[in-house]
């Protein structure tokens, strides 16, 4: 899937509600997440503004998140040589991915760019979660905002698809949104 780099806005909030575990649960090492809401929110016009979403993630060995300085391989960001439309090609740079997908005649589609052929998918560093002391294994939520009109895109349903990775470059399970009802 290639990566279309929009002017998006992102507004990017992780929940203080992540709590270390005191030995007493235990989850998988690989990332887990599960959708919990979305909302929309609207100007004083009553156009949609920002489309929020909220997902709950769980880690076993506390390795969510990446600190500003990990930089660095395999987190590096990788320009695409002799293609200057796609900026990163390095995976891995990123560790919190959100498809945007539109419903078309009763099905969900990727948008697409129409000049760049790029399907839109938003990138995401998420800050280092890892708490201090013994028992690393972790739980919280995620809650960021998108700007929902992209592309020109008309379609007043549309969905967000996440994916989130840590940094032993485990890759979480893929979840969706609700439908998501746009005013247009």
């Amino acid at each position: 899937m290639k990566v279309f780099l929009s002017k998006l806005i992102l507004i990017f909030i992780v929940s203080s509600v992540f709590v270390a575990c005191k030995g007493g649960e235990i989850y998988p090492i690989i990332p887990s997440i599960e959708f919990e809401s979305s909302y929309v929110i609207f100007d004083r016009s009553g156009n949609d503004s920002l489309i929020g979403f909220i997902f709950k993630f769980k880690d076993g060995d506390g390795d969510i998140g990446l600190a500003e300085g990990d930089t660095f391989p395999p987190y590096n960001y990788v320009s695409a040589p002799n293609d200057p439309a796609r900026r990163n090609t390095n995976f891995y740079h990123y560790n919190c991915y959100v498809d945007y997908l539109e419903k078309r005649n009763g099905e969900y589609k990727h948008v697409v760019g129409e000049f760049t052929g790029d399907t839109l998918r938003r990138e995401l560093r998420v800050m280092s979660l890892t708490p201090e002391g013994k028992f690393k294994a972790i739980r919280g939520t995620i809650e960021a905002q998108i700007e929902p009109n992209v592309l020109g895109n008309k379609a007043d349903t549309v969905k967000l698809r996440f994916l989130l990775i840590d940094r032993a470059l485990h890759v979480s399970n893929e979840i969706e949104s609700n439908d998501i009802i746009l005013r247009r």
